[in-house]
């Protein structure tokens, strides 16, 4: 499977958590998300699975893009 995303950006508020990430990830690669306590690694991991919602951007998985797909087939797509 590959993970796409492109021009990633969330928000809570009026904070910026992250903005304009892109990336690719292919198939049998590892990736390592790195930074400060705070600077939302965790949310972009939880946007990249499709478990939280972005503000702008896309993530797709295999061309398939994850804003298309409800909660129910995100959570079939995760398995």
């Amino acid at each position: 499977m590959t993970l796409q995303v492109r021009g990633l950006r969330k928000h809570y508020g009026s904070s910026c958590v992250f903005r304009d990430v892109s990336l690719d990830v292919a198939d049998g690669e590892f990736v390592a998300i790195v930074g400060e306590s705070g600077v939302g690694k965790s949310t972009l991991l939880n946007c990249m699975a499709g478990l939280d919602h972005w503000d702008a951007g896309s993530v797709s998985l295999d061309g398939i893009d994850l804003a298309t797909l409800d909660d129910m087939q995100r959570a079939h797509l995760r398995r």
